[in-house]
């Protein structure tokens, strides 16, 4: 038998995997950068999707095999279930269980489901696909993948796939340096690339290399244009956020704020300022210094009591909310000291969240300006900023949510998990449409115009969805 070693490198990176497969990001973030994983030389495009579970599996089934076989080569009869961690007692009875109430089913969703022709595959891509996103003018779609690739996909205005071609911006495989974030400049001249091994890049939106931009010794885990389109902001694992001149690549400050890996970061509508958000449960509000001269010193927030995973201005600036992994939502005045809201309502932590960009008619038939959150308890909340109350709890998923995206006119959100992408109806909380997913989704990115959405998938391929018929 030839000889079999099994590496903690490669136990690392099959974790590190099914992290990110599973949406656990800022997890598969902190332990990628503890283990090294950007170090490993091992080419994420040779590990297919799902590997982890699939050779725990593959495990398990040889040891029940030893657990049944008898020494004389007989087979004990056995119908007990056989699990990884629980000791197994053999059971043999009359009838087998066919149904688990238990174990979660897909529903069969019908004339909701989106059909083939509605689907566009963008091909190309031989990993998982983290990230995607559409330019402002919805002609052009970036999208970033594990095996340390990244494609500019042109004439993307048209949905016919036979019109599609890309341009391959990087190309290092292999690589264990997953692109796990893009993001376009507002005037859309320009776009931004991040790395888990902290590096950057900034893009034309030709596909020309502005600059590589290092400065980071960790994964970056939030990337954001200055609403001018001359700054980028950058937050990373390794505590410190980074402000770049987007036109020449170059630092133009660094903050090191907090005590913890950053998870998150957002400008101010002005450009001003820009807030970071910490396993360290505070959130700061920073000024934009110029140059590398001195700062004020940023303003905490502190009300959480655990990781708080994302932070976001109100369309107006006059707001800001925060979640977190001790399941709350809470929604701040930038100059009180405490929230304004502390809103209450998910079973378990809440990893993101987003605002629609206009305040968008509810079910009562009232305009609010309205903000949704997504949980590990397989929810997604939409809540009413100036009252703080839940408005719609949206219910479907399986699996923890890990994506959530208005529509520019805030009349549709998109919401995925591991199982199924969602588009719901804002105003009364109506499912108008589903995609079946296979092996998770990483992002979703919508057009300019509501009608199409595009989705980053862990089975290596990327698509948009035709919302509106």
């Amino acid at each position: 038998m030839p000889f079999m070693t099994v590496t903690s490198d490669e136990v690392n990176y099959l974790v590190y995997r099914y992290m990110l497969e599973s949406g656990f990001v800022h997890s598969a973030f902190s332990f990628g950068h503890e283990s090294h994983i950007a170090k490993s030389k091992i080419g994420g495009g040779d590990v297919p999707a799902g590997a982890l579970v699939s050779y725990l599996q593959k495990g398990l089934q040889h040891t029940e095999i030893e657990c049944h076989i008898n020494e004389d080569g007989t087979e004990t009869l056995c119908d007990a279930a056989f699990s990884l961690l629980t000791r197994h007692q053999c059971s043999v009875r009359s009838k087998v269980k066919l149904f688990d109430p238990d174990v979660p089913i897909d529903e069969d969703f019908g004339v909701l489901e989106t059909s083939r022709d509605a689907i566009c595959h963008y091909r190309g891509h031989t990993d998982v696909v983290f990230t995607c996103a559409f330019n402002p003018e919805g002609t052009l779609l970036v999208s970033g993948c594990q095996d340390g690739t990244a494609r500019l996909w042109l004439n993307v205005d048209d949905p016919s796939a036979s019109s599609t071609s890309s341009l391959a911006l990087l190309d290092r495989t292999p690589s264990a340096n997953a692109i796990l974030l893009s993001a376009w400049s507002p005037d859309g001249s320009m776009f931004a690339l991040a790395a888990v091994s902290g590096e950057g890049w900034i893009w034309t939106a030709k596909g020309s290399l502005v600059s590589a931009l290092s400065g980071h010794t960790g994964p970056v885990s939030g990337l954001r244009w200055a609403p001018s389109s001359a700054l980028l902001l950058t937050c990373s694992l390794d505590e410190s956020i980074n402000v770049w001149t987007a036109s020449t690549g170059k630092l133009h400050s660094t903050y090191k704020t907090h005590a913890g890996a950053v998870l998150d970061c957002d400008w101010h509508p002005s450009g001003a300022s820009f807030l970071s958000c910490s396993v360290d449960t505070t959130i700061a509000l920073h000024e934009t210094r110029n140059g590398s001269g001195g700062h004020p010193t940023a303003r905490l927030f502190k009300g959480h009591t655990r990781d708080v995973n994302c932070v976001r201005w109100s369309p107006d600036a006059t707001l800001f909310a925060s979640c977190s992994d001790d399941t709350t939502v809470k929604i701040w005045d930038p100059n009180a000291d405490d929230p304004v809201h502390d809103l209450h309502g998910h079973g378990r932590d809440v990893c993101t969240l987003a605002w629609a960009t206009t305040t968008t008619t509810t079910h009562d038939g009232t305009r609010a300006l309205i903000l949704a959150s997504a949980s590990f308890d397989c929810t997604v909340r939409i809540w009413s900023a100036a009252r703080g109350t839940c408005l719609l709890v949206l219910s479907k998923h399986l699996h923890p949510v890990t994506s959530v995206s208005f529509t520019s006119g805030g009349e549709h959100l998109a919401a995925s998990s591991h199982d199924r992408v969602f588009v719901w109806s804002v105003g009364d909380g109506a499912l108008v449409r589903t995609y079946k997913a296979t092996g998770g989704v990483n992002c979703l990115s919508w057009h300019a115009s509501g009608e199409r959405l595009a989705v980053a998938c862990a089975n290596n391929s990327l698509i948009t969805l035709r919302v509106r018929s």
